[in-house]
């Protein structure tokens, strides 16, 4: 649990979903970004540092192997940009609806 650059609550869970709070929408939970897709095996994690609003990207540390980062050598920061988690984004429709939830 902590805070975006720009003050909005957020969080991480186990599974690798972080959620930002939505204040449009009531103040409901919503998925920003899946870590989980970004991660090349199974026990393959990322330790988030910083999530920035706009632009829309998260600053990770990728974990391989672990779930925590390694203090020696000193890791390297991986952005990963906000990816909503909607059905048929490769349709326009799709592509449209994206485009609609990311002005919010």
């Amino acid at each position: 649990l902590g805070f975006s650059a720009e003050g909005t609550p957020c969080y991480a869970d186990s599974e690798g979903i972080v959620q930002m709070m939505n204040r449009a929408l009531g103040n409901t939970w919503t998925p920003v970004c899946n870590t989980r897709e970004h991660c090349k095996g199974k026990s393959d994690h990322y330790w988030i540092v910083g999530i920035h609003e706009n632009p829309q990207q998260l600053r990770c540390i990728p974990c391989k192997g672990a779930r925590y980062p390694p203090t020696l050598p000193r890791p390297a920061v991986a952005i990963l940009p906000f990816s909503l988690p909607y059905c048929q984004t490769a349709t326009e429709k799709g592509q449209m609806e994206e485009q609609f939830w990311r002005s919010m």
